[in-house]
């Protein structure tokens, strides 16, 4: 009976927030009460088993979610992910303008929500179809898959940060970070060759008005010549009237042919924006000092046993060596403390903090003012902090918790039903059936993912469900180690096959679909043919890379 409770689970799971419309949060403290009591399990121990899953997750990965959402909205609000743009158009821009596209949403959705993403790009993504004569819709399927790809594979996006603490991997992200950006391989090379096919096949209407540039054309203009002899009061002026304005067409279409690198740097120039460094920094940091404690891990017993050695064996050094290997083992357990996510999160968010800092300038004045009134300064990220600046802060912050909280939250609420799957026998039912669920292997955790995406929309409650129902690969009772998956690896292919499942398959009841659609002005049916295959494709393609990939070393 308990694999027919957990099926039922699960089903009520789907048809509580697709049909019903209920929050998240509640359907899974509701379903996993239900499941609870169903199984069996005391009512007196209840409360404790809710509190302790509900709990580990607040401890393992609460304060991450908070600081890199954080820094995704600082580097937005600041025109960092814009900086960062601009930096991967001025490397693939030019000539290849959807790689470029597919590779800008790709690396922009790493630190920014992809729906975010797409509505900063995509002014830049209509002005490189201009220039380049690509289809715009082909340019929209690179960059939403581009954002997606990253959203649900790489931290730190708070959906692949939650899996990879509800699966133990808290202390392994770089190992998370680095399987996320060999995965993406096949998916977005599915993205690219999907947008060559699917793009010259949809016609919208802003086609004709970005490829023709309006329909005044160069002999239109000709045509109105008021020097005719016949041209005369009235007729003449209106004919005046019409021809200066074919002419300021022309010149609109003129200044649409301008480069789209021109385009894009006179904005980054107009905005002031902040220094590459000053963008990259925030997150840079953070998957440097992950990756130095993961090096130190994974060296730390070997290097260990060698200054024992060497200490052992030197007896006229032996002061001298246990001095070094004091520093040593100090340094060490700093660069530790520094790699730990919520450690290296915080460094990279307060590496963000000067992306709000300016020097107070008065726009009137002459010394920081060119001879037309308009400040040139480009101090961005110099100087003091300046009222608004500390202002802008509080506001990052409170949005940071209004959009972190919720996501938080809903991971805790999936971190109870996992704990009331240990708790209910559930794993030592499949442990006695285990050949049934080994059947499904990797591919297991992927379908759950994909049926929870597609049931009600959001790829980071189906990540966090789904990594809440596979639990961590240190417990012996978890699902995941009786599945056999039981290493820092085969966990990180789990997380990778979790949100490969959740790309599959945005439609209507996505959020991120509307974005999409409406941002390129494409019909619902048109949205179909592109966007939502286009998931599928890319979903099926990182579900291939994933099983190759566990094939090879697992």
């Amino acid at each position: 009976m308990i694999l027919v409770y957990f099926i039922i689970a699960i089903a009520l799971i789907i048809v509580a927030g697709a049909r019903w419309k209920l929050h998240p949060f509640l359907v899974l403290i509701g379903v996993s009460i239900l499941l609870a009591i169903a199984c069996g399990i005391q009512l007196d121990k209840l409360p404790s088993v809710i509190g302790s899953g509900f709990s580990s997750i607040f401890a393992s990965i609460g304060l991450v979610i908070i600081f890199g959402t954080a820094i995704g909205l600082i580097l937005e609000k600041s025109g960092g992910a814009v900086k960062l743009a601009d930096m991967v158009l001025r490397a693939a821009g030019r000539a290849h303008p959807q790689f470029a596209m597919l590779l800008l949403g790709w690396i922009l959705s790493i630190p920014v929500f992809c729906d975010s993403g797409f509505i900063i790009m995509n002014p830049i993504r209509k002005s490189m179809a201009r220039r380049s004569g690509v289809s715009p819709v082909s340019m929209a399927v690179c960059l939403a898959g581009g954002l997606l790809i990253s959203h649900v594979l790489i931290p730190p996006t708070p959906g692949p940060i939650a899996a990879a603490g509800m699966t133990g991997l808290e202390d392994n992200m770089l190992l998370v970070i680095g399987m996320g950006a060999l995965c993406s391989i096949f998916p977005l090379a599915a993205c690219y060759f999907w947008a060559q096919y699917i793009g010259p096949k949809i016609r919208l209407e802003e086609n004709t008005n970005l490829l023709e540039g309006g329909n005044c054309e160069r002999n239109d203009c000709r045509k109105l010549d008021c020097e005719s002899s016949d041209c005369e009061g009235n007729d003449c002026r209106k004919s005046i009237s019409e021809k200066n304005s074919c002419e300021k067409s022309v010149s609109e279409k003129n200044s649409c042919e301008k480069s789209a690198d021109e385009m894009f740097r006179e904005s980054v120039l107009a905005e002031k924006l902040p220094s590459a460094w000053a963008s990259i920094l925030p997150l840079i940091v953070p998957i440097l000092l992950m990756g130095i404690a993961s090096v130190l891990t994974i060296s730390g017993a070997t290097t260990n046993a060698a200054v024992a050695t060497a200490g052992a064996t030197a007896g006229a050094t032996a002061g001298a060596t246990a001095g070094v290997a004091t520093v040593t083992e100090a340094g060490t357990k700093i660069l530790l403390f520094l790699g730990k996510p919520t450690i290296a999160l915080m460094a990279g968010f307060l590496c963000a903090l000067p992306l709000l800092k300016r020097k107070e300038t008065n726009s009137s004045s002459g010394n920081s003012s060119t001879g037309n009134g308009k400040n040139n300064s480009k101090d961005f990220g110099t100087g003091t902090y300046s009222r608004n600046a500390i202002a802008t802060l509080g506001e990052i912050m409170d949005a940071t918790l209004k959009t972190a909280g919720p996501i938080i939250f809903i991971t805790a609420a999936g971190g109870i039903l996992g704990q009331i799957i240990v708790e209910s026998g559930f794993v030592g039912y499949v442990k006695e059936n285990v050949s049934a669920v080994a059947g499904a292997g990797i591919f297991f955790p992927f379908i759950i993912a994909a049926l929870l995406k597609t049931s009600q929309g959001s790829s980071t409650v189906a990540i966090t469900t789904t990594a809440g129902i596979m639990g961590m690969f240190s417990q012996s009772n978890s699902l995941m180690s009786i599945m056999g998956f039981t290493t820092p690896l085969a966990a990180s292919l789990i997380v990778m096959a979790i949100g490969a499942g959740s790309l599959l398959f945005s439609h209507a009841n996505d959020s991120y679909f509307w974005v999409v659609t409406n941002f390129t002005g494409m019909k619902v049916e048109q949205g179909y043919r592109t966007h939502s295959i286009m998931t599928v494709l890319v979903a099926l393609a990182t579900m291939l890379e994933v099983w190759l990939l566990y094939l090879l070393i697992c």
